[in-house]
């Protein structure tokens, strides 16, 4: 996928001391900012969240997420700020944050609350706590921007420990759980017109936004498949080739064939998918070593630590530290 960085968006990080080609290069992402734009992976755009996630403070996150610097070089935004309501604002955001990076926004209409789960494309892939965060700071600032009212969520929850200039700006304390987040609101304080209502705009854009994410949905459709089916069929132990082919409803050479024809192989994206699930079970300190390499396809624990050596650059133990301080460290 493409990711917009006009240059406003370059010097917008800048005036926020910023350095924005330092996290790509600590993400493994060439430098095409005099593209103003980066053509990443979706596993290259978790790269980038995890080393934002890594070095921004607090201050800088609440400064990025401030719809009102960022509108304009994020189309799901605009789009949310264009909207009737609060609650409109939410659905629109959730049918075009694709457009903005591989991130899912699931809004559920629970009685008198509507909440939003945020997460990753593929399933079982913990994002990191600048994403999460970032994203709830975001989605409030939609929503008091838009009403003009200095609206307070009702629920806040999250895997991360939130720290007090963070709940400070969402007005109340976060819960920090085990997995999964939260944001709700009161359906009501949704239903107030929102000050920024553009129809005229909408009618306009629309169609654009919709051309957008058509060309973005079959763009490596088939790969994507694969990657869903590896995810569930790692974990069980059996993810051969003929097992997946079965699973997506193709032949092995098919598989490989169309695999083949987005530049990819059947090897690469199960190491992919590997090294996403392994990331993932390490935020679990309840799992050895030996448990983590079963989960994800190794017999030996001895090959396992080598591969995954080789994917990141760290040793397990290494890694596993590093987590350990960001989820314990709110800074």
């Amino acid at each position: 996928m493409k990711v917009a960085v006009p240059k406003q968006f370059q010097a917008f990080m800048q005036t926020s001391n910023i350095d924005f080609p330092t996290i790509l290069k600590q993400a493994g992402i060439a430098n095409q900012l005099w593209r103003e734009e980066l053509d990443v992976s979706d596993q290259q755009y978790f790269q980038l969240l995890t080393a934002l996630s890594d070095v921004l403070t607090d201050d800088q996150l609440v400064t990025l997420s401030d719809v009102n610097r960022i509108n304009a070089f994020m189309p799901p935004f605009f789009a949310a700020l264009c909207a009737p309501d609060g609650l409109a604002a939410l659905k629109r955001l959730a049918t075009y944050k694709k457009l903005a990076g591989p991130i899912k926004f699931d809004v559920q209409e629970l009685g008198n609350q509507v909440q939003v789960e945020i997460s990753f494309i593929y399933p079982q892939q913990e994002l990191p706590r600048f994403s999460i965060l970032n994203e709830q700071l975001l989605i409030l600032s939609v929503l008091r921007t838009g009403s003009g009212q200095p609206l307070t969520p009702t629920l806040l929850a999250g895997p991360y420990a939130y720290g007090n200039i963070v709940e400070t700006q969402f007005g109340l304390s976060g819960e920090q759980v085990a997995q999964g987040n939260q944001l709700a609101f009161d359906l009501v304080d949704l239903q107030r017109p929102f000050q920024t209502q553009n129809n005229v705009m909408w009618q306009y854009l629309e169609p654009e936004f919709n051309r957008q994410l058509a060309a973005m949905n079959s763009q490596q459709r088939f790969t994507n498949e694969v990657k869903k089916a590896l995810f569930k069929a790692i974990p069980s132990g059996d993810f051969t080739g003929e097992t997946v082919s079965q699973t997506i409803g193709v032949s092995q050479r098919t598989l490989q064939r169309n695999l083949s024809a987005e530049n990819t192989t059947f090897k690469q994206q199960v190491q992919t998918v590997q090294k996403l699930l392994t990331i993932n079970y390490l935020h679990d300190p309840t799992l050895t070593t030996t448990d983590i390499a079963y989960l994800v396809g190794y017999v030996e624990p001895s090959s396992f630590s080598r591969a995954f050596k080789k994917w990141t650059g760290d040793t397990l133990n290494a890694y596993r530290q590093k987590l350990s301080l960001k989820d314990e460290d709110p800074a």
